[in-house]
């Protein structure tokens, strides 16, 4: 039988396509914080309006005004954070999958969260959460743009992949790329 995943072009994988993949990771993050931030804004305003007749909820309206506060500077510092991660060298190591491993991660309340995480010889893992829509993934990518799913989809035990970490948070796994979608060109 012939093994067709080998015969699947590769596309040339940049370290400017990874710091645009990082930046992207980042802007991910951003968006429920910046949505939290202006529904706590705009109840604040509307209940400043009710603020004498409803007394007993008035904590809660601080509250929202809080978050909005903590939202709104959340927005400054997580593109910072991206910025200084990239402009730091990237450290992309080679290694390959040894373990795939589907697991539930226990949440309060009953809201637990499934993942996959993908387990490297050298000891580094990788989680993937299946529930993240959208090809959130290499966006950059003209052929392999993809979804966490996707990525759990063409991911197989002694796959070669590129690690890359970032020396700024200690070696943190930050991204992976299939070495049998990706050909990393040095630059």
């Amino acid at each position: 039988m012939r093994d067709y995943l080998h015969e699947i072009p590769k596309e040339t994988l940049t370290i400017e396509n990874i710091k645009q993949d990082i930046k992207d990771m980042y802007k991910m993050n951003i968006v429920p914080i910046l949505l939290l931030g202006f529904l706590s804004w705009l109840i604040f305003i509307c209940a400043k309006e009710l603020w004498e007749e409803i007394k007993i909820a008035s904590i809660f309206f601080c509250a929202a005004g809080l978050a909005g506060i903590v939202g709104s500077v959340a927005i400054l510092f997580l593109p910072l954070t991206a910025r200084k991660i990239t402009s730091k060298k990237l450290v992309i190591v080679e290694d390959w999958l040894v373990d795939i491993r589907e697991d539930i991660e226990y949440r309060h309340r009953g809201h637990d969260r499934p993942y996959y995480e993908l387990c490297f010889a050298k000891g580094s893992k990788y989680r993937l959460y299946p529930d993240v829509y959208g090809d959130n993934n290499y966006k950059w990518s003209k052929m392999y743009a993809m979804s966490n799913q996707g990525i759990y989809n063409y991911s197989q035990i002694d796959d070669d992949f590129y690690l890359v970490f970032s020396n700024e948070k200690k070696n943190k796994l930050l991204l992976i790329y299939n070495k049998k979608l990706f050909e990393l060109k040095e630059n």
